[in-house]
């Protein structure tokens, strides 16, 4: 069964199961006349192990096809309803003090994301001196941005080559598990208008 191409359907997968246990059948009748049970036993297992491989191959392309139709029912979902979803909670929100809108199927509204420091690298020649004589088993053949991020996230004045960027807390507008932040939202436009998603969140291509 070749299809490096295509997802497996279940009926694929099941036919595909059921020639490997239709030929393990067939070479039991065989093994007593023509192969030793060793010989028999070593061909079934080395056939079971190239099924299974086969099996997780195809297992990973189809759920990565899954994943991939989510993402764009989820993209058209927002792209044709985003704006009046917005604008509808945000008129629920007006006058009082509530941040987010709760409804049986789920909650949407806004959530504070609080600011962090972040180490950005101005010149990696610099901070790479500056690790390789204060913590060697940072630098590799390069620079460990994470590591240094962490082995220098309480100093006050950051290594030569780097400085240190704080962001503002902001507000973020979801839709169930989608998360945006809120400044980076469109302008409201009339509800008959449509926009992608990435337009609806404010995601820069």
């Amino acid at each position: 069964m070749n299809v490096e191409n295509e997802t497996p359907t279940v009926e694929q997968v099941e036919e595909f199961a059921i020639d490997v246990a239709m030929q393990q059948m067939q070479q039991e009748l065989r093994a007593g006349a023509e192969w030793n049970l060793a010989e028999w036993a070593v061909g079934i297992l080395h056939q079971l192990d190239a099924a299974e491989d086969d099996v997780k191959e195809r297992a990973k392309a189809h759920l990565a096809y899954l994943l991939s139709e989510c993402k764009g029912r989820r993209a058209g979902l927002l792209w044709k309803y985003g704006q009046a979803i917005r604008q509808q909670i945000e008129a629920e929100l007006t006058g009082g003090k509530r941040k987010s809108v709760t409804y049986a199927t789920g909650k949407a509204g806004f959530r504070t994301v609080p600011g962090r420091k972040t180490l950005v690298l101005d010149d990696e020649a610099k901070a790479i001196q500056w690790a390789q004589e204060n913590g060697p088993s940072l630098v590799r053949r390069s620079l460990d941005l994470a590591g240094l991020r962490h082995f220098v996230e309480n100093c006050e004045s950051p290594p030569p080559g780097c400085h240190w960027e704080t962001t503002e807390p902001r507000e973020n507008f979801f839709v169930g598990p989608v998360t945006v932040p809120a400044n980076q939202l469109p302008g409201l436009v009339e509800p008959s208008s449509q926009i992608s998603a990435d337009e609806f969140f404010g995601i820069q291509p």
